[in-house]
């Protein structure tokens, strides 16, 4: 499958907001870096959409997204994978004032002192005698193959501890920037809606 017929088919799932079990849609995923990444950004979104729940958006709050819509729809078309990226910057938008939406008018406007609490934080451990370097990547860190690195405990041990919020998340370990690999010490899986897995976590 070309790029070009995979970012079509990728694009309506996007819009949608479902998977896909096209075996050969799969394979050029999983073999294609420029297209895997898409696939990574569109999981960051539907993980932060399955986090914020049911919301009660603000009064005008869809008309203001609709119209917003609309004034890039007479601009030139962008695809989630051109350079300027506008659908790839719409939807985050969307997904920032929704969920910015929730915190803000949860209902509860009293103003007060709230105690500051420690949240411990969360340890990961990956076993590979082989990797160079080992990275730590899931929709809590946006998806990142960079900002998480883990750091070598011994000739077959990467660990790396992370500050996480109470919640729901996905992730997977990264293997030299080429390997996907779900946590083998992590019996919990989530299907990624392309014939893969990625590692749950509850907290």
């Amino acid at each position: 499958m070309k790029c070009s017929k995979a970012q079509r088919q990728f694009e309506s799932y996007h819009r949608s907001g479902n998977g896909s079990d096209d075996p050969a849609l799969i394979s050029h995923v999983n073999t294609c870096p420029r297209c895997s990444e898409a696939f990574r950004k569109w999981a960051e979104i539907t993980g932060i959409m399955e986090r914020a729940g049911d919301v009660q958006a603000p009064e005008g709050l869809e008309q203001r997204i609709y119209r917003a819509v609309e004034t890039e729809k007479e601009k030139k078309p962008a695809s989630l994978f051109g350079v300027p990226g506008m659908a790839w910057g719409i939807s985050l938008l969307v997904v920032a004032i929704i969920t910015g939406s929730f915190f803000l008018f949860r209902g509860d406007t009293r103003t007060e002192t709230a105690n500051v609490v420690t949240v411990p934080k969360t340890h990961f451990e990956f076993t590979s005698e082989k990797a160079a370097r080992v990275a730590l990547v899931g929709d809590f860190n946006g998806w990142d193959t960079e900002r998480d690195m883990m750091t070598r405990k011994d000739e077959q041990t990467w660990v790396i501890d992370v500050d996480l919020q109470p919640g729901n998340y996905q992730y997977q370990f990264l293997i030299d920037g080429n390997e996907w690999q779900a946590d083998d010490a992590n019996s919990t899986r989530i299907p990624d809606g392309f014939g893969g897995f990625n590692s749950g976590l509850e907290l």
